[in-house]
């Protein structure tokens, strides 16, 4: 005789579910069931609108307390503590937990203060290792991609005032690196002249106002006492020098800063090449 199907057992509207169609026996459906209510034990239905505002409560503590084991934490209300959430995404306890990452750059470093600085407000933000990482090797990016920026200004003036100034660019240079020391200087604007480091305007335009001592020599002031630079210039002097004015005064207009101190220079030149 054939075994009955247990499922002919059942009401007509039930024994028909595709549910039950891979269930041998009544022993199988009982198991399932049983895992079932477990999962359903375990599970979290979420509130619909009409909840309210205590069932919504309700869920969020279910949620927090279900995934505390898995990295689950509550976002930091105001005025709350966010060191727990803050630890959960990669904080790390104390700020020297961080880590600089490397640096491809030749000669590019951080100094230990700033790298100290960095740190405590890096810890402040909450930022994580990694985040860390990734901001500090974008600060270096862009403070690198400036310094090759102004290096290469630096050195493009440069070339242009030595093209600008001819064979007499070192002698200039010396001329100018003499007043800066004659007169006592501020230490920092005479290490940049030692040390080349001196952009070409600074450079121009001091020369600019050592020119405009004249041809007597100039006298300068130093330390009460009256001291001659040793600056005369020569006829060939004095028209290189025009010429270079009047090519400035051709690009600018009469209401350029420089203007009118150029026109008063540029006719004392003049005067200058037709007496030497």
């Amino acid at each position: 005789m054939p075994e009955t199907d247990w499922r002919e057992t059942l009401a007509p509207e039930l024994k028909g579910s595709p549910v039950l169609k891979d269930i041998k026996d009544i022993g199988a459906l009982a198991k399932g069931y049983i895992e079932a209510q477990s999962v359903i034990g375990n599970s979290v239905r979420v509130p619909t609108k009409e909840a309210g505002e205590e069932g919504r409560k309700a869920f969020r503590a279910r949620i927090l307390e279900l995934g505390k084991d898995h990295g689950i934490v509550a976002l930091p209300g105001k005025d709350e503590d966010p060191s727990a959430f803050y630890g959960v995404v990669g904080r790390p306890e104390k700020d020297d937990g961080y880590e600089l990452p490397e640096f491809k750059a030749e000669g590019f470093a951080i100094d230990d203060s700033e790298t100290k600085a960095l740190k405590a407000e890096a810890h402040k933000a909450g930022l994580s290792k990694d985040q860390f990482k990734k901001f500090v090797k974008g600060l270096a990016d862009v403070r690198l991609t400036a310094a090759q920026s102004g290096a290469e200004k630096f050195n493009s003036g440069h070339k242009a005032l030595e093209s600008e100034w001819g064979d007499q660019y070192k002698s200039r240079i010396v001329d100018v690196s003499k007043m800066l020391e004659l007169h006592k200087a501020p230490d920092s604007l005479r290490a940049a002249m030692e040390t080349g480091k001196l952009d070409a305007d600074s450079l121009r335009w001091l020369y600019l106002v050592l020119s405009g001592y004249g041809d007597e020599p100039a006298e300068l002031v130093s330390q009460g006492k009256r001291q001659t630079l040793g600056v005369k210039l020569t006829r060939d002097d004095a028209r290189q020098r025009l010429q270079e004015i009047e090519q400035r005064i051709q690009v600018m207009q009469p209401g350029d800063p420089d203007y009118q101190e150029l026109v008063q220079r540029r006719v004392k030149l003049v005067e200058q090449a037709e007496a030497a």
